[in-house]
């Protein structure tokens, strides 16, 4: 019971999708695991909405594609997101 309670509260890892423009190919950053309670949002954006943070477990961008991950970019500080419900 503990074991299932501690995996609960675990932070999780994110990834944030970037798309410059419409002909552009999406392009993925990783972000620190961010600890988001009870949230339970699939996705989360920044104040702009032009970037998305995904769970790195199943990324499929807005449009619907799904994206194999490289994250190898730098880190966004997560202050400011808002849930994408």
């Amino acid at each position: 019971m503990a074991e299932r309670s501690k995996a609960k509260n675990a932070k999780r890892s994110f990834a944030i999708l970037k798309k410059p423009d419409l002909d552009s190919a999406w392009q993925v950053f990783s972000i620190p695991a961010i600890d988001l309670g009870e949230m339970k949002a699939a996705a989360l954006f920044n104040e702009s909405g032009n970037d998305w943070i995904v769970e790195r477990v199943n990324v499929v961008a807005p449009s619907g594609e799904k994206l194999v991950l490289d994250f190898q970019k730098s880190y966004i500080n997560p202050s400011g997101l808002k849930a994408f419900l």
